[in-house]
Parts: C-alpha cells; structure tokens; sequence
C-alpha cells in the first residue's frame, strides 16, 4: 500500500514535471539544432519525457494482472492516455508564442510511449510468475 501511494506521488510530481518543461519559457536553450546520433536532441528529449509513463502507471496502479486482457487493456489505457497528453501539448505548445508544435514530437513521445508499455508488459508477465 505503501509503494502504491508513493507511487502514484511519483506519478503526479513526473507529470508536473513534464507540464513545466513542455509549457515554461526557456530563453535561448535550443539556440542551434543539435544532434545525437543523427537524432536532433529535442527529439530525444522528447522520448526520454514520455519513456516513464508507462511504469510509473503501472506501479501507480499497485498490483499484479493475472489475465492477459486485463494487461493489455491497462497498457493500451495508458498508451491512449498518454498519446492524448502528447497532442494536447503539441496543441498548447502551437498556441504559445513562444513554442512551436512538431509532429515529429509527437512521433518521439509516442514511440517512447510504445517501449514503455512493452517494458510493463514484459514486466508484468514476470512478476505473475
């Protein structure tokens, strides 16, 4: 119960996090593109802010699924929900004069959505063991 409730802190004080930096301005941070592996860093930066939804969902919800089609609802939940906070701030960031929106963004914060559902399904399916 415990991990449960400081889990779901985690999973709030994340998401505020995640609000600050996607909605505050930054003068002058990105002044120049660069690059990381052929991967500009804004993508990447992207990617690493949505790869701990996921788990931090999972470990909000504080148990184990037993059932196969109770874990994959839960995960595509999650993936539904986090895709939808991934529009909603591409959406704001497009109304902001001082952020721009990019779908390319969009594309990093999903496909670090779809590695962190496939993390809690692979560690969901360990821990029912």
């Amino acid at each position: 119960m415990k991990r449960t409730v400081s889990a779901r802190i985690i999973l709030v004080i994340y998401l505020l996090t995640v609000a600050f930096v996607c909605f505050w301005h930054f003068n002058n941070v990105f002044t120049e593109t660069r690059h990381f592996l052929g991967i500009e860093m804004d993508k990447i930066v992207h990617f690493l802010m949505f790869l701990p939804f996921p788990p931090l969902a999972y470990a909000s919800a504080g148990r184990v699924f037993r059932k196969q089609a109770h874990i994959i609802l839960f995960i595509s939940t999650v993936f539904a929900i986090g895709a939808a906070v991934a529009v909603s701030i591409e959406v704001v960031q497009s109304h902001l004069p001082y952020r721009s929106a990019d779908p390319k963004d969009f594309m990093a914060d999903v496909i670090a959505l779809a590695v962190g559902c496939f993390c809690v399904y692979i560690l969901n399916s360990s821990r029912k063991k």
